[in-house]
């Protein structure tokens, strides 16, 4: 998934993004876990305020695509930013604007992430009654992967 049509997808993805409704939001976080691709950090922040608006009308299922979708990108944010601070800083390759770039993007993740983790806590706790064992595996398993305990504070 690359080039101009996905280029074009995710300009449009993130004109539309501020007013996609909660299956719209699902699907696209759920495409680019499908993908194992990191939607770029425009469209990423576009799609956590997103969640985080949404969260309280989130059903089960929701939560645990939206939850499971960041821990994903969590990830892949993390690798990256590990590849990039293992390798050798020399000014003229670029790799201290790229270092740069990862930090300004693990930044941005981590400030999405606590927002968004907190949004949709709040909506756990409504929801749990209903969840079926497959959506509170999934929410465990997210919460696992980002090493973090499900909170409502």
């Amino acid at each position: 998934f690359a080039g101009r049509a996905a280029s074009a997808l995710e300009r449009r993805a993130e004109q539309i993004g501020p007013s996609l409704p909660v299956e719209g939001l699902t699907a696209v976080l759920s495409a680019y876990t499908a993908l194992r691709q990191r939607p770029g950090d425009s469209l990423l922040a576009v799609l956590g305020r997103r969640a985080e608006e949404l969260a309280p009308e989130m059903n089960s299922t929701n939560i645990a695509v939206v939850i499971n979708s960041y821990a994903k990108l969590w990830e892949k944010v993390g690798t990256s930013m590990l590849t990039s601070l293992s390798k050798p800083v020399r000014e003229s390759d670029g790799a201290a604007h790229a270092g740069h770039a990862t930090a300004i993007r693990f930044q941005l993740m981590q400030h999405m992430g606590k927002a968004l983790l907190d949004a949709v806590g709040l909506r756990v706790i409504r929801v749990a009654p209903e969840m079926s064992a497959a959506s509170v595996s999934n929410v465990l398993e997210a919460y696992a992967q980002l090493r973090e305990k499900p909170d409502d504070e």
